[in-house]
């Protein structure tokens, strides 16, 4: 009876995918998100904490930490041509410009769950990718490997708020 008092209160360890973590978060009451410890790399958070919501974020991509938190915020994911777009619709200071961040993915190379989200409401998350202002200096661009399971970008439907 002792051991299991003791183990209701020691937090379980498993290496969660981004896209568990994600999908954990969502799951988890707003209102309790404060009370359910998450690891990222050596630290100790919650699943508050953890995620960083980009509607009040600075219009500077690099006070963002993708590396201590998971980034978040609305984004629209449409088709052009060959590829398909997720972009966000918070836009960040590039020199005398304001951009988006923007993922471009080719129809063919896309993860299954993607082309479900084009033209719909979306979220977009990730987490250990900095994006870099692209030639044309009209977004900040990812590139991401999605088969990574700890770090990349992960798409969900609707705009999801903290």
């Amino acid at each position: 009876m002792q051991l299991s008092r003791a183990v209701r209160h020691i937090s379980a360890l498993y290496p969660g995918t981004l896209e568990e973590v994600v999908d954990a978060w969502i799951r988890i009451a707003p209102k309790e998100r404060d009370q359910r410890a998450l690891t990222i790399g050596n630290q100790e958070l919650t699943y508050k904490s953890s995620f960083r919501f980009l509607g009040g974020a600075s219009d500077d991509v690099n006070s963002l930490d993708p590396y201590r938190q998971i980034i978040f915020g609305a984004a629209t994911v449409e088709r052009w041509k060959q590829w398909i777009l997720v972009k966000s619709r918070k836009k960040f200071s590039a020199g005398e410009a304001t951009v988006p961040l923007r993922l471009a993915v080719k129809q063919d190379e896309a993860p299954c769950w993607l082309p479900e989200l084009v033209d719909r409401p979306a979220t977009l998350f990730w987490h250990g990718v900095i994006p870099e202002l692209g030639a044309k200096k009209d977004a900040y661009r990812f590139a991401v490997d999605f088969d990574l399971l700890h770090a990349g970008l992960t798409v969900r439907a609707e705009h999801l708020m903290p």
